[in-house]
């Protein structure tokens, strides 16, 4: 039995494990109805971003491997996220302008990346 093809191609999953990765760290502004979003659902949301961005995020661990996307702070329901910073491992040296572009093409509305630089 042969498989339907979809009409649609799903991104590529590049998050894989690596002793090489490159740090970046990206401002990102947090409004509108996304105030009302936890910190654990923006952290999953960012995860689904990178991925449809199609960027390689590093995974770490060994039994239950997470991506390494960390946000330095968790602010509480409600609250307008004007300046966050969020750092992401790679596994790849990308230009942090192609980065950002690419985000910005996945990013729902109200969730602004503003800037990234190679840490």
């Amino acid at each position: 039995m042969a498989e339907a093809q979809l009409p649609f191609q799903y991104p590529r999953h590049r998050f894989h494990s690596s002793d090489v990765y490159f740090r970046y760290r990206i401002v990102f502004s947090k409004s509108e109805d996304l105030i009302y979003l936890s910190h654990i659902d923006l952290i999953r949301s960012l995860e689904r971003i990178f991925r449809r961005a199609d960027l390689p995020v590093r995974l770490a661990g060994k039994f239950h491997p997470m991506p390494r996307i960390i946000v330095a702070l968790a602010l509480p329901l409600g609250v307008h996220g004007l300046r966050e910073i969020l750092d992401v491992e790679l596994t790849v040296s990308l230009n942090s302008d192609s980065i950002l572009e690419q985000l910005r093409g996945q990013s729902p509305h109200g969730l602004i990346f503003d800037s990234c630089v190679a840490v």
